[in-house]
This record gives structure tokens, sequence and C-alpha cells, in this order.
């Protein structure tokens, strides 16, 4: 697809979708299942005012699902429902109030199918496993007295389940978008982060050639890119309404239908079954991840693969067995956000560790640094090499060990909160964030980018962000290899947009992104006084190599480049109000160079509040200071954009597991988990005095 036909079939609109108003535009509302599973008979109102219509599956003429990869989701449901409020018709007309009046006097004839006993490995649409045992006697790192020491330890077992599930923020503006069909040309006003999927599928809904199809994309926060599959699925149905009453149709989630039906998140459960010596030494792990995906599991391949990486992470263990099952389930296609799939993993390896550290008597480092194998390269290439000066610098600022050491203490008082004492905990974590992952389906293995000097000597650059931090970082650095001034270089939004196969903002990848800049850049410089403008220079990288990868395996680099970070919590239990208060959070980040440390360290600021607001009830975090620290390198920029989401949680966990001596069994918290878990623990203490 040439660069012309792009801008034409997609633009920018400086507006929200929601302020965009057309003549004759409609509203459409959509009508819900009333049952979780059965047929629906029929739809109908005894008295359906002029000028507004219900459209069910029996109107679609084309297609009747949309596609996300291999997975098929049907647009509005008839003969089979999958869940509870399952799409099943939607209500046009002029006034949204009158809709809604509808809709509650909608006559629908259902039949409910009957329960049956189900055997759970029915729930499995997808699972792998994977082993691996490695000769410890071929690690050089070990003498052969050492190997044999190890037969003669004390052998200690753990065996539990953590379990995750994150809690989505909110924005202004609800999902929807605003749909115009007229004399064969379809506009979508839309804030989509899929451009390519929402034409495609929208064609094979509408039967509307996809080059009559135009994107309006408008202005949005939606950042977190967890439900794109959606925006396709809404466009698809304003779109047909469009079509069939030749009228523009404006389509909105209400908040309430956006939380339970597009922003409603998978449960990750990981159990552990974990054998370890008295030092902290990892002898065998057998990990078992289960992610309930809802009625329409989307992207499971991605999800397990990732998982599989991130489950051990850069710990070197001897025996390794690792099980992921993706479930489906009774509930609409929950939403996750594929740059943070492996989140949960690296959350219940970083709170197993510290589960060791707590049953060993040992400072939460010392097991960490005795799994994490100088030679790792050699097996899971993740860049472990980081992580003791990471380790070392978040001790020494957090003064960790007296802290811990005295925290520890304390908090074994079983009439702590009957003394109304102050309750306080530290926890750590360690975490990375990869970019590019060389397994993945959802990305393209070449990254190509290109730059133009045009005849007046203005530079566009061929690449779009969302940051207008990250665009002027962009422009700075062309400007400076190029010795002119930043004013003079654009980005051009459109260009590629609707070629790529993959959402925009999956792969990001600011960091490849940078650095081919600077070298079409410098290519540019060193033609600017040979050849004629303009001249357009464009570079290219593959970030997927089958020779530095195994994915069977699980051996070499799974992904182009990673940034490693360390957190520390310091909280506080009021032993009156039962609310936890944190008091500081200490963050040390390996990630690079840093373009913008002013830019950065407020994206990571505001990283970790947002992390602790889904973790924590909204009254826990009102005002705590952040330590944060970047290690100083020249290494290329690193991204970091997902980093907190793989530290922040785990640290939390651990520093209220010391608080409070008990296992947490499950994040978020809500008002009441503390108090509860308080309750139980005194009830413990009863029950043993």
């Amino acid at each position: 697809m040439c660069a012309k036909t792009q801008k034409k079939q997609f633009e920018f609109i400086n507006s929200y979708y929601s302020d965009l108003s057309l003549d004759e535009q409609v509203i459409a509302l959509i009508v819900r299942s009333p049952v979780a599973s059965g047929t629906i008979r029929s739809i109908n109102h005894p008295s359906l005012p002029e000028g507004y219509s219900i459209l069910t599956k029996k109107d679609l003429r084309w297609e009747t699902d949309i596609e996300v990869l291999d997975t098929k989701i049907p647009l509005l449901a008839y003969e089979k429902i999958s869940y509870e409020g399952e799409a099943i018709a939607i209500v046009c007309g002029p006034s949204i109030h009158v809709a809604r009046h509808i809709i509650a006097g909608l006559e629908i004839q259902f039949t409910e199918a009957l329960e049956e006993a189900k055997n759970p490995e029915e729930d499995i649409v997808l699972h792998d496993i994977f082993t691996r045992s490695i000769d410890m006697s071929q690690n050089k790192k070990k003498t052969g007295s050492e190997i044999e020491s190890l037969k003669d330890e004390t052998i200690y077992t753990i065996n539990k389940t953590y379990s995750t599930k994150i809690k989505h923020e909110f924005y202004k503006e609800s999902i929807g978008c605003l749909a115009h069909f007229s004399k064969k040309n379809l506009s979508i006003f839309t804030p989509s982060l899929w451009a390519q999927n929402l034409v495609e599928n929208v064609s094979a809904i509408t039967n509307i050639p996809e080059e009559f199809i135009s994107i309006k994309k408008t202005i949005s926060h939606h950042l977190s890119e967890s439900n794109i599959w959606a925006e396709s699925y809404i466009a698809c149905l304003a779109s047909y309404a469009s079509l069939l009453l030749e009228k523009p149709v404006f389509l909105q989630i209400d908040k309430n239908d956006e939380r339970l039906f597009f922003y409603n998140s998978p449960e990750f459960s990981t159990s552990f079954n974990v054998s370890f010596t008295s030092e902290g030494k990892i002898l065998s792990i057998d990990a078992h991840c289960q992610i309930d995906c809802g009625a329409f599991p989307i992207f499971k391949e991605e999800i397990i693969n990732r998982t599989k990486v991130a489950c051990i992470g850069a710990y070197s263990i001897p025996e390794q067995k690792i099980r992921v099952d993706i479930l489906k389930s009774a509930k609409p296609p929950l939403s996750i956000d594929i740059n943070a799939v492996d989140t949960h993993a690296q959350f219940a390896i970083e709170v197993l560790m510290q589960d060791i550290a707590m049953k060993l008597k040992l400072f939460p480092h010392e097991v960490r640094l005795k799994n994490i194998a100088a030679d790792q390269r050699e097996i899971l290439d993740l860049g472990a090499e980081e992580i003791p000066s990471l380790i070392e610098t978040s001790i020494d600022k957090s003064q960790f060990l007296r802290r811990y050491a005295t925290y520890n203490l304390v908090s074994q008082d079983p009439e702590l909160f009957l003394k109304h004492k102050p309750c306080r905990g530290i926890g750590m974590s360690i975490g990375f964030q990869g970019s590019s992952f060389a397994s993945s389906i959802l990305e393209n293995k070449r990254k190509e980018l290109s730059l133009t000097l045009r005849t007046d000597e203005s530079v566009i650059i061929h690449a779009h962000t969302h940051s207008k931090k990250i665009a002027n970082i962009w422009k700075q650095m062309a400007a400076q290899e190029l010795s002119i001034p930043p004013e003079k270089i654009k980005l051009d939004p459109s260009y590629a947009v609707l070629s790529d196969a993959f959402p925009s903002t999956i792969h990001r990848n600011i960091n490849i992104t940078t650095s081919l800049i600077k070298r079409c850049a410098k290519g540019i410089e060193a033609k600017r006084f040979h050849e004629a403008l303009p001249i357009v220079e464009k570079k290219a990288i593959y970030t997927q190599r089958p020779k530095t990868w195994n994915l069977k395996k699980l051996e070499g680099k799974p992904y182009f480049s990673y940034a490693w970070a360390s957190a520390v919590i310091d909280l506080e239990i009021d032993s009156y109000s039962y609310e936890v208060l944190i008091k500081k959070v200490w963050v040390t980040i390996h990630a690079g160079k840093i373009l913008n440390r002013e830019d950065a360290e407020k994206s990571v600021k505001k990283n970790i509040q947002q992390q602790l607001s889904r973790y924590l009830p909204e009254e826990s975090y009102v005002s705590f200071l952040i330590d944060l620290h970047f290690i100083s390198s020249e290494d290329d920029p690193k991204e970091i954009g997902s980093l907190m989401n793989n530290i922040i949680p785990s640290a939390l966990h651990s520093a209220l597991t010391l608080a409070l001596q008990k296992p947490i069994p499950q994040l978020p918290l809500v008002h009441d988990s503390v108090f509860k878990l308080i309750k139980g623990k005194e009830n413990e203490n009863t029950m043993h005095s």
C-alpha cells in the first residue's frame, strides 16, 4: 500500500470522538443477554417508536464475527450465548433516553441451557509444558566437592499458589466511535490503536471494500493497550448500523458496561512446588500457571510464550518444569495488556523468593543472589549480570538490612495490634522489561524507518509517537546530527500506519525507533552535500533472529533488549484503622543511556503511583516519598514504560507479608483485606496458646 493511499485512508483528528457530531446522527445502545448460556429466540418491542430500530444477528448480511488473529468473536450473539451480558442486539435512534426506555421494554424470548457437570480439563483451550534439567557438573563455577555437599544438605520444600488481577484505570472518555456511511464511503472516528485490524473487520462485516474505509483517529488517553480488540468490535457495530440506516451512528459504551465487558482483567494463578537448601539455593521448581481469559481467549499463544520465559526469569535452577494453561470460561473476553503479560509471572517468582527467605530466616536479597548464575547467558539470556549492582544500590539507599531486621522482629509480637504499636513492613523485588519478544506473533521481525531531507532543508521523520516528550527527543536528536533547528523537523504520523499488521502500541519499541532515527540522520548527513535534495534515508533492524533464540528449549536471548530495576517499599499498617500507609519507595533502574532524565523521572514516578493505586485501596497512598536512581550507562536506551508493573506489586506484597507475618493470598487488596488477615492471625494465635 503506498503512502498516498494510506494518508487518504488514515488521518489524525485533534478532537475526542465524543465531542464530534454530524447532521442526522443517531445514537446506538447495546442490548445484552439476560442469561449466561442458551439461545435467543426472539427480540421484540410492543410499540417501537418511529425513527427507532432494533438490529440483531438476523440483520447481518455478510460476516457475523470479528476476527482477532485466530480468535473469532460474535458481533451479535443469538443461537449460542457464551456469557451473561453478551451483546445480542443494538437499538438505534435520535434520543439516548428513548433508546434506554426501549431496551427496558424489550420482550426477549430465550431458552436457557442446563448446567452440566464438566471436567475442568474441558476449560483448557491451550496449554504448554516445558521441562529442563541442567547438569550442575558442567557448571564451571562449582567444584566437585561443592556439588557433593548439596547431597548432604537438608532439603526444604514450599508448595504455594499466588494470584494477581490488575485493576484497570478508567478515563474520562469511555470507549466508542462515530461511524458515517455516505455514497459508498465509510468514515470512522475512533481512538483505535489497531487500524488494520479495524479496517479488515469492518470491511468483512459491511462488505465495503477496504479502500473506501477511512479511519479518522481521534485523541485517546487509552495507552494501556488492554482492550485493542474492543475498538474494532465497536467500530463494526456502529459501521454496520450506519450502513443499514444510511445515517451517522454514534456508539459509546456506558461506564458500568466498560468495567464489566471491556476492562475486566483475567486472573493469573501461579502454583509453585519448590525444593531448596538451607542456604536458599533452589534445586527444583515445578510451576503451574493458569490464566482465565473468558469466553474468547485472545492472544493465547503470545500469553503462553511470554509467561514461560518470565516464570523463572533470570534465576538459574537445575530442575525446571513450567506448565501454562489458558482457560476458557463463561465471562466476557477478558482484557489483557500484551506489554504487561509477564507482570504476573514476575510477581509470582519474586513473592516466592520472599517466602523462601522468611522460611529460612535469610535476607531476601541473599536468596536472589544465591540463585542468579554468572553464566546464565549460556541458557536463558535476560541480562542477569545487571542484578547484583541493582540489589546493592537498593539495599544501600534504603538501609534495607537494618529496617528489615527491625521490622521482622517487631512484627512477630502476637499482641502488636492489641497494644496499638506501629506495624511496619519492608519488601524488595527485582524485575525486567523486555523489548521486541523474539517469539512474538504480534510483531514484525524487521523494524524499519526512514527520514526525508527536503529541498527547503526541513526534515520529515516517518514515524509516530503518542508522547510529545518522545517526539521532542527524536527531533532534538535529528537536529543535533544534521545541525539544523529542531523546529524544522516534523513527524509524519500517517506514514505506514495502515500497512502495519499489528497494533501500533503493542510494539512501540521507542529504543529501536530512537536508534533508527539516529542512524538515518547520520546517513543523510553523509550524503547531503554530495547528492541533490530531497534525500530519503531508510534503515532497518532485525529484532528476531532464530540463531540467537530457541523457544522450544527456552535458550538464548528472548528479547532484543532489557531494562532491569529493583524496588524497595517501606510501609506501615495503622493499628486503629487497619489502613496501609506507604512511607517511602526506592527504585533503582538500569536502562542504558537516559535521553531526558527529567521526563524519565516524572514518567517513572507517575507509574509507581499508578501501580500502587491498582493494588491498594484509595486511602493507602495519599502521600509518600519516592527515591529514584538511574544507574549511569552509555548503552543504547531501553524501554521502561511497563517496568514498574513488574517490580512494584511484588515489593508491596513482600512488605505486607513481613508486616503481618502472614501470607497475603491475593492482590489487589480491598478495604477490609488487612482487617480480615489480622483477625485471622489473632485467631490462630489464640488457638495455639
